[in-house]
């Protein structure tokens, strides 16, 4: 191959790769999850990175105690972020592939957040 169709072929590759991640990044942009706690004290929206976007407190929020709103924010937050993060993983099989290792890379980024809350590992020390 001379060097012209070799600059030819790698740029174009390069912009096809561009546009990938660019239609990756408008489409994990607007993923996200909601939950609603069980007695409806907490509901949480969250993105597919772990991201609070709404925390809404209903009328069960009012008979727990601070420490007791924690944990269910945290809890609640988990389920939001897993759901996202499963919403966020079916709309990228397409641009990275069904078994790609972006799409295994994103898996085992995404869960990490939710998989921290649910299990006691985020930060809750200090609340009473």
């Amino acid at each position: 191959m001379d060097t012209q169709r070799w600059l030819t072929s790698y740029q174009q590759r390069t912009e096809e790769l561009g546009a990938t991640v660019e239609l990756a990044r408008r489409t994990l942009a607007d993923v996200e999850g909601t939950a609603v706690s069980s007695g409806g004290g907490v509901t949480v929206t969250a993105s597919a990175t772990g991201a609070l976007r709404r925390l809404v407190f209903g009328a069960a929020a009012d008979d727990l105690t601070r420490s007791q709103l924690a944990e269910l924010v945290l809890r609640t937050a988990a389920q939001a972020h897993r759901q996202a993060a499963r919403a966020a993983i079916e709309v990228m099989k397409p641009v990275l592939g069904e078994d790609s290792a972006g799409l295994r890379f994103l898996r085992a980024r995404l869960s990490e957040p939710a998989d921290n809350l649910a299990t006691g590992r985020a930060w809750t020390s200090g609340v009473r």
